[in-house]
């Protein structure tokens, strides 16, 4: 009967998107975030939801005659650069054949974010698609934050499935998203939202703490020290986050410190040994190919496995967004690759400094700040994670852009500068001076 309602509720919005193709980015935004389908057995649970509300997005642009034509953003050229270089890759790789299942679900990502790019150029729907983002995971980390409660940190809290769908990737995902539910603390689309959103934010570290997932776990670290260095009230956050800290440490589970405690010895540490490995299988891999790299999935070629696989070990993933690139697509994708995500945090800086003088764009300036807090929890645990086919960093350098585009159109609407309140209040208040007639009459009568 739950896969009969989740079917239900999500096949019920895919007529309205023929007419409103803006609520196909939502419905993909929300299905690709909380994977409600993922939650229930049953015929829903492997049908094909996400490409479904891609076909009725893209007809329902052409139908309903919104705009089509992408932004001129040097975020997107980038990400273009990169695909692009990927088709090639995939082409002349080691395996075409293999290569073709990442090749298509990578396909599918960019796509859907360059169409968001495309759709999503007002206000109020780039709101609505970071609440969209923000809510889905918002609903998996409140049950994960309970249920890390409830057990004391005994057990692991797993993705439910899709983007999410092991430990490592749903505390990717938290450390990501922590800061944007930092913006609704700073910037509430109602004023009862701000508090909860601080709550909200806390359960996601809670949640990402429980996930026992050390790279997630230093992405978060990463991810919240971002927000407080951007914060204005930093001395308040950090006076609130040490000792938060200190008592997680000192009342941590066993099952929780055992985890970590086996980083103490590498040489011991099976998890550690498996990622060296890897890496140095990518990077051998590289010399051999420095250009175009082996093509997605070469770590899993047995020809590949047979020329640079050290003997007694087995193939794993690379465990690391750089490794896995490397690997995937040579040097130049890895350059390509890095060129966009770092380009989008320099690029997103640049807009905050643009947006934040003005009253109607001051909470862009704040969005883009919270962006540049994620993709560092992206960079940082993409050391040891990989993560370069992964939905949400291709959805947030999609807000990257929307929030540029929707922020110039503001200014070019003749905005009023932002005064801060307590200088406003100043500028307000009236001043004595001794030129003037009250200030003349008040020394006489005290004469």
């Amino acid at each position: 009967m739950r896969s009969v309602f989740i079917a239900a509720l999500i096949l019920s919005w895919m007529p309205v998107i023929f007419f409103k193709p803006h609520i196909g980015v939502l419905v993909w935004s929300w299905i690709s975030h909380m994977n409600p389908h993922k939650n229930v057995f049953g015929f829903a649970y492997d049908f094909p939801f996400l490409d479904l509300a891609a076909v009725c997005t893209f007809f329902g642009m052409l139908l309903a005659r919104e705009n089509r034509v992408p932004p001129g953003h040097p975020v997107l050229i980038a990400l273009v650069a990169y695909y692009l270089w990927t088709v090639v890759t995939t082409l002349i790789g080691h395996n075409p054949n293999q290569s073709l299942g990442d090749f298509v679900n990578v396909s599918k990502m960019v796509a859907f974010a360059v169409l968001a790019m495309i759709i999503m150029q007002s206000p109020r729907r780039l709101d609505w698609y970071v609440m969209v983002m923000v809510g889905s995971l918002a609903f998996v980390t409140v049950a994960g934050a309970i249920f890390v409660v409830v057990t004391g940190g005994a057990a692991r809290v797993q993705g439910a499935g899709g983007m999410i769908d092991d430990n490592n990737k749903l505390a990717m995902a938290l450390a990501m998203v922590t800061p944007l539910m930092f913006y609704y603390f700073y910037h509430p689309p109602f004023r009862w939202v701000k508090w909860p959103a601080f709550l909200g934010a806390l359960s996601f570290i809670i949640s990402g703490i429980g996930t026992q997932s050390r790279g997630g776990l230093v992405a978060m670290a990463a991810g919240v020290v971002m927000v407080i260095a951007f914060s204005r009230k930093r001395l308040l956050f950090s006076a609130f986050a040490v000792p938060v800290v200190v008592l997680a440490i000192n009342f941590a589970p066993d099952a929780w410190t055992a985890r970590f405690s086996t980083t103490s010895d590498a040489t011991t540490d099976e998890s550690f040994v498996s990622r060296v490995v890897m890496w140095k299988f990518a990077h051998s891999l590289a010399k051999d190919y420095p250009i175009q790299g082996g093509g997605y999935d070469v770590f899993f070629n047995r020809r590949a496995q047979g020329l640079y696989m050290p003997l007694g070990h087995r193939a794993f993933e690379a465990h690391s967004v750089y490794y896995e690139v490397l690997g995937y697509h040579g040097y130049v994708g890895l350059f390509l690759f890095m060129t966009t995500v770092f380009g989008a945090f320099f690029i997103a800086g640049s807009q905050a400094r643009r947006f934040e003088d003005y009253t109607e764009t001051r909470h862009l300036a704040t969005l883009c700040r919270m962006l540049q807090a994620s993709m560092v929890a992206y960079c940082v645990g993409g050391l040891t994670i990989h993560l370069s086919q992964f939905d949400l960093i291709f959805n947030q350098l999609a807000i990257v852009v929307l929030a540029g585009v929707v922020g110039d159109k503001l200014l070019r609407l003749n905005p009023t500068p932002y005064v801060e309140p307590r200088q406003a209040s100043a500028e307000a208040k009236p001043k004595f001076r001794p030129d003037r007639p009250a200030y003349a009459a008040s020394e006489r009568t005290r004469a």
